[in-house]
């Protein structure tokens, strides 16, 4: 009664770990994703249209959408440049690379669940019970057998 009671507390426990594990993963990604948007936007695609950084050059009257933009260097970007072109599978890349780095958090975190829960109990202390070695030490009563 007292196995199935530790067993089935271990099993919550265990279930709660995993729940908070792929929470601390979810927000991990998260984090990561956009923090390594803001990063290729920046520094790696630096010609991917942004109104803080470039004024518009040519856009269509009637849909408002922009079709060229000069940087302050006076370089003119439009959809066809390398920058734009790439920028979707620069952000592709990295939802791939933030996927894999997630589950590997959640695979470290529940590997070190699993590692503080399976650690034996603290051997019983022999002394305080009573227990007496045989004379010779424990290695001949072994020997003996």
């Amino acid at each position: 009664m007292v196995q199935e009671s530790r067993a089935a507390e271990d099993r919550r426990c265990s279930r709660q770990f995993n729940a908070l594990a792929v929470v601390a993963a979810a927000v991990f990604a998260v984090i990561s994703l956009y923090c390594g948007i803001v990063f290729l936007r920046h520094v790696v695609f630096t010609g991917y249209f942004s109104p803080l950084r470039h004024t518009i050059v040519q856009q269509d009257p009637e849909t408002l959408q922009v079709l060229a933009w000069k940087d302050r260097a006076g370089h003119v970007y439009t959809r066809e440049s390398a920058d734009v072109r790439f920028f979707p599978y620069g952000i592709t890349a990295l939802m791939l690379l933030v996927a894999g780095l997630s589950v590997e958090v959640y695979r470290i975190l529940i590997g070190y669940y699993e590692t503080e829960r399976v650690v034996p109990e603290a051997p019983p202390n022999r002394a305080a019970a009573g227990y007496r070695a045989p004379p010779g030490g424990a290695r001949l009563a072994h020997h003996a057998r």
